[in-house]
């Protein structure tokens, strides 16, 4: 199964790093959903997003699951942590406007701009 994505805003940023890059996400992403707070990290390839807060509230188990201590698979998201997944949807969109995929998984061709994720705070990922 052979990718084929190029973002809307990749070739206008071409020559600029993961980092540069990642002031870009923050940027965008602070201008369409100012009600959430949001932390970029990046390194050479990979570029993580932390959602902080949303809707000021702090985003964590507690907060977005109705049983916390229930393993992942049997828990119930909270309005607020259906409300956490549509932000973290979001910071995926606006992430995958600078980047490309051309892999191949068929054949274990890996082509990609970055790695992009996005995270709580604790390191629970919100990958929609």
């Amino acid at each position: 199964m052979a990718n084929d994505f190029v973002g809307s805003r990749r070739m206008d940023t071409a020559e600029l790093s993961t980092v540069e890059l990642g002031k870009l996400v923050r940027k965008d992403f602070t201008a369409e959903v100012p009600e959430a707070k949001v932390s970029v990290r990046c390194t050479f390839n990979s570029m993580t997003c932390y959602l902080l807060e949303v809707d000021g509230v702090q985003v964590d188990d507690d907060a977005m699951f109705e049983n916390p201590t229930a393993p992942y698979s049997q828990n119930v998201w909270t309005e607020f942590g259906k409300r956490v997944k549509e932000v973290a949807k979001k910071m995926n969109e606006i992430m995958n406007r600078y980047n490309f995929d051309k892999s191949d998984l068929r054949i274990g061709y890996f082509n990609v701009r970055f790695y992009g994720f996005v995270l709580t705070d604790n390191g629970m990922s919100l990958d929609a």
